[in-house]
């Protein structure tokens, strides 16, 4: 287990360090800050000021080096819009963000799972149908149409929940049922088609032959033998989530890290997206380095 988790960790490091070069290329791609931040009526002068003071007139490589000298001791720079320390605008955004995808992923997994799990006692019945309508519809209604809707139907037609906002209960229901459609139509898909697995190999068999309750061996048993690759699938959903956050917190005006980064990129607030960026990666690689811990206490052969 040591090793495993040495080599899980060393492997984070090494692809968060080559994710820190490649978001500071991109940060670059989406143009140069300063006209948007001086304006049009700033002098030379003014504008190579600006650059000193931010290091912008240094070489790429320089400023890389720079940036992540910095990092390593915890400082991602300052805001050229906001003049406010950058990881300090990115916490209390990815703090909100975090909220609603783990309230989204509880849900996904309420529905999901349940939904997979009955799906599967009887694979070729009416409800197992009615599973695979609900998991093909899960995953192709596009995310934001589906927000759209749900804005129209509930907040514009009934008025019975805001449209838009944060604060109160009201406020997580329509962005987390936007969330939580896709996510929990893919763990139904899939835990169903694990359970089915599960149910037809030859240890079910045996105790069915035993005479075992038909509950235990559903419960007990085959969903543990399932639950490996549904496991390992959450903290892949959990990037997917934050991906799709970021079209939902821009559809109900939700205050996370999806409105903060959309708003550096059109700004081209090279700091904030750095920050955000990294930030949100190390957040996944130590959900995904739970995962794998918790897979391998499950079944220890993950570890070869």
């Amino acid at each position: 287990m040591p090793v495993f988790l040495l080599r899980r960790v060393a492997e984070a490091f090494a692809t968060l360090f080559v994710l820190t070069f490649v978001i500071f290329l991109l940060a670059r791609l989406v143009g140069d800050p300063v006209p948007l931040v001086l304006g049009t009526e700033a002098t030379q002068q003014d504008i190579d000021f600006y650059r000193r003071q931010y290091g912008l007139d240094q070489p790429l490589m320089l400023q890389y080096l720079s940036f992540l000298t910095n990092v390593v001791q915890g400082d991602f720079g300052v805001s050229f819009r906001y003049r406010v320390s950058a990881i300090g605008m990115v916490l209390p955004a990815l703090w909100a963000t975090f909220k609603l995808t783990g309230i989204a992923m509880l849900l996904s997994l309420g529905i999901g799972v349940p939904l997979g799990i009955m799906g599967s006692i009887r694979p070729r019945g009416m409800l197992a149908r009615a599973v695979d309508w609900y998991a093909a519809a899960g995953e192709s209604i596009p995310s934001f149409w589906f927000a759209l809707m749900l804005m129209l139907v509930f907040a514009v037609t009934l008025g019975v929940l805001p449209s838009s906002g944060f604060g109160s209960w009201q406020h997580y229901v329509l962005p987390v049922t936007t969330l939580s459609l896709f996510s929990s139509a893919s763990l139904a898909a899939l835990t169903r088609a694990n359970m089915v697995s599960a149910l037809q190999s030859d240890f079910v068999k045996m105790e069915r032959n035993l005479g075992l309750p038909e509950s235990s061996i559903v419960f007990r048993h085959a969903l543990r033998n399932a639950s490996l690759p549904i496991i390992t699938f959450l903290g892949l959903q959990f990037g997917v989530l934050l991906g799709g956050a970021v079209v939902t917190e821009r559809v109900f005006a939700w205050p996370g890290i999806g409105q903060v980064m959309v708003e550096a990129i059109f700004t081209r607030d090279y700091p904030v997206i750095q920050a955000g960026v990294l930030v949100t990666a190390f957040c996944f690689m130590l959900i995904n380095l739970l995962v794998d811990i918790l897979a391998t206490l499950l079944d220890p052969r993950v570890r070869q």
